[in-house]
């Protein structure tokens, strides 16, 4: 029991934690002023540069879920083990997508059956920057009523 309301957390709260980065952090200059926004929303977007802001390291996603694993301590240490190999998962699967998307390099994640509607909803983001802020789990923007 205790298992399948970890994994629920995980799977609900690591969706949610992707559109509110990508969306308040990365595409809001108040929230993220710093290095995010400027990297993002100017560089990345604006100048059309595929050389930033493709990859995201483990570590942002590890802080990012920092509040999963003090709730995974108190559930047992083989709990921050599965959820710090579930977040340099996930990292490893956005930063292939964003790659693939942009063509920086054609990898294993253009072989999944939904890759063309990953990519098409990603371009259509970069179309209307105030909108699709899901990059992987993409059923976020219809969830916020920001999906084109």
């Amino acid at each position: 029991m205790v298992w399948a309301i970890a994994i629920l957390c995980l799977v609900l709260y690591t969706p949610l934690a992707e559109y509110a980065a990508h969306r308040w952090l990365m595409h809001y200059p108040g929230l993220g002023r710093g290095s995010w926004w400027r990297e993002h929303a100017i560089e990345h977007h604006g100048k059309s540069r595929n050389d930033v802001n493709i990859d995201i390291n483990a570590l942002s996603v590890v802080a990012a879920t920092s509040p999963m694993f003090v709730f995974a301590i108190f559930l047992g240490w083989a709990w921050v083990a599965f959820v710090l190999i579930a977040c340099i998962g996930y990292a490893a699967l956005w930063s292939s997508l964003h790659e693939a998307y942009h063509g920086v390099s054609e990898n294993w994640v253009t072989k999944f059956r939904f890759y063309d509607i990953w990519l098409k909803h990603h371009l259509k983001h970069h179309q209307q920057p105030t909108r699709n802020f899901g990059t992987v789990f993409i059923f976020t923007d219809r969830l916020f009523r920001t999906h084109v």
